[in-house]
C-alpha cells in the first residue's frame, strides 16, 4: 500500500468538508488541530530530552498519552518523565476532545446533508447559460416561472422570504435565497449568462433598483420588470427595463390562455 495514500484521503476529505462547514466551527477546528499538533511536538521533544527516547518512540508515547489508549509504556519512565506525562494528559487529552467536538459540530450543526445539496445546486446554477431568472416568487413570479418551466426553460428563482423560497424548492426550482437588490445575490443566480430576467417583486422601487443593478452586471440581458403604478413605467425603462409588465397584463394573459384552451 502506498504510504502516502491515507494522507491523500484525509486531505481530500478536508477539502470536501471544509467548504460545507459553518465558518466559526471550521475556524475553531483549525485552531484545535494546530494546538494538537503543537502538543504532539512538545511531547516528542519532552520525552526525547527527559528520557532520551528516539523520535519515533517519543511520538508513540505521546500519542498513547493523548489518546488514553492505555498500552504499556515503551520504557520505564523517570520521575520527571511521569510528571511530563501528567502535563500531556491534562492539556493534550482536552485539546483532542475539543477537536472531536468541533468535528461533530461541522457534521451535525452544519447539517452536512443539506449543505451538500446546496453546494450541488450552486454548481448547477454556475453551469447554466441562456436560462431565465425570476427575482421574486410571489403570485406573479410563480405563475411566470411555472409557464417558463412548462415551456422547457431552465429557471433560477431569487427570493428573500424563507417560506416562499422553501415552496419554490419543493417545486423543483433552483433557488437563490437572498436580497435581489444585492449584486452578490444576482451574481449567485448567474444573471450575467442569463437570456432574460423577470424582476417581479411586489414593490416598484425595489424592481427599479434591481433592474438597474442587473443592467450594470449584464447590459445585454433582456429585463422584464413588474410595474404596479403606471407613473413608474417611464422610470423603469430609463434604468434599463426592456419591457414592463403590470399585474393587469398578467391577468389578461391568463384569461387569454384560458380561452385558447377552451376553459
Amino acid at each position: 500500500m502506498n504510504p502516502g495514500r491515507p494522507f491523500s484521503f484525509v486531505w481530500q476529505l478536508i477539502r470536501f468538508v471544509a467548504p460545507l462547514a459553518p465558518e466559526a466551527a471550521l475556524h475553531r477546528m483549525i485552531w484545535a488541530g494546530l494546538s494538537l499538533i503543537l502538543t504532539c511536538g512538545i511531547g516528542v521533544l519532552g520525552y526525547a530530552l527527559i528520557d532520551d527516547f528516539s523520535p519515533f518512540d517519543a511520538l508513540y508515547q505521546t500519542l498513547l498519552t493523548i489518546t488514553t489508549v492505555g498500552f504499556q509504556e515503551l520504557h520505564p519512565l523517570s520521575r520527571e518523565a511521569r510528571a511530563f506525562t501528567i502535563f500531556l494528559m491534562l492539556f493534550g487529552v482536552g485539546i483532542a476532545l475539543y477537536l472531536l467536538t468541533q468535528i461533530a459540530t461541522i457534521l451535525l450543526e452544519g447539517d452536512l446533508y443539506r449543505d451538500v445539496g446546496d453546494r450541488r445546486r450552486r454548481r448547477m446554477i454556475e453551469n447554466l447559460s441562456g436560462h431565465t431568472v425570476f427575482v421574486g416568487a410571489g403570485r406573479m413570479g410563480s405563475r411566470l416561472a411555472s409557464d417558463a418551466t412548462a415551456a422547457g426553460d431552465a429557471i433560477v428563482v431569487i427570493e428573500e422570504d424563507a417560506e416562499i423560497a422553501k415552496r419554490a424548492r419543493e417545486r423543483g426550482w433552483l433557488v437563490v435565497e437572498g436580497d435581489g437588490e444585492a449584486e452578490t445575490t444576482l451574481r449567485s443566480a448567474n444573471v450575467q449568462r442569463a437570456a432574460r430576467i423577470f424582476v417581479v417583486t411586489g414593490e416598484d422601487s425595489a424592481n427599479t433598483v434591481i433592474t438597474f443593478r442587473v443592467k450594470s452586471i449584464a447590459p445585454d440581458v433582456r429585463v422584464v420588470a413588474r410595474c404596479s403604478e403606471p407613473d413608474n413605467e417611464l422610470l423603469m425603462r430609463s434604468v434599463g427595463a426592456d419591457d414592463v409588465l403590470s399585474p393587469i397584463d398578467l391577468i389578461a394573459r391568463m384569461v387569454s390562455a384560458s380561452r385558447d384552451n377552451g376553459g
